[in-house]
C-alpha cells in the first residue's frame, strides 16, 4: 500500500477513524518535536551555525509556526479525508 501506486487505498487506510488520525498526527508532531530539538541543540552547541545566536524566545515563535505548519495542517487533511471517505460510504 502506498500513497503513488494506491492513493484511495492509502488514505482509506490512514483517515478510515479519528483514533488513527489522532495517532498519526501525533506520531508526526513528535518527530517534529525532535527535530527541533536536535535542531536547536546541534545550533547552540555550534559556534556561527545559524542559530546559534538566536535566543530561545525567538525560536520557539519559529517551531510554533513549524508544528502549525507541518502538524496542524496535515491533520485537518487527514480530518478532511475522513470526512469525505464517510460521506461516500453513507451515499452508496
Amino acid at each position: 500500500m502506498s500513497l503513488y501506486s494506491d492513493p484511495v487505498k492509502w488514505s482509506e487506510q490512514i483517515a478510515k477513524t479519528k483514533t488513527r488520525i489522532f495517532i498519526t498526527v501525533a506520531i508526526n508532531c513528535s518527530l517534529l518535536y525532535l527535530l527541533l530539538w536536535l535542531l536547536y541543540e546541534l545550533t547552540m552547541a555550534t559556534v556561527g551555525f545559524g542559530f546559534s545566536e538566536m535566543p530561545l524566545k525567538q525560536f520557539m515563535l519559529y517551531a510554533i509556526g513549524i508544528f502549525i505548519i507541518g502538524g496542524i495542517l496535515p491533520g485537518h487533511n487527514l480530518y478532511a479525508m475522513y470526512r469525505m471517505i464517510k460521506m461516500i460510504k453513507d451515499n452508496e
